[in-house]
């Protein structure tokens, strides 16, 4: 569903919600170290201030690769 939705070939899936202890901020920061590496997908619940760091850190590093911040699929 993950590639149909947002034509994406590589990609790490995250899959669960989406809490700061979980650290996502580095799968975030590793994967732009990684040039020809996969594109990030998380699928889960994503809210609070939580979210929108998250939103601005893959705005802010989506001009080398974007992140799909997918929230929750059915």
């Amino acid at each position: 569903m993950i590639k149909e939705r947002y034509d994406i070939n590589d990609y790490l899936l995250c899959v669960g919600e989406v809490r700061p202890y979980k650290n996502i901020e580095n799968i975030f920061r590793a994967l732009e170290l990684w040039s020809d590496g996969p594109q990030l997908a998380i699928s889960g619940k994503i809210t609070g201030e939580h979210k929108a760091k998250l939103e601005n850190l893959a705005q802010f590093l989506e001009n080398r690769k974007p992140n799909y911040l997918a929230g929750l699929c059915p």
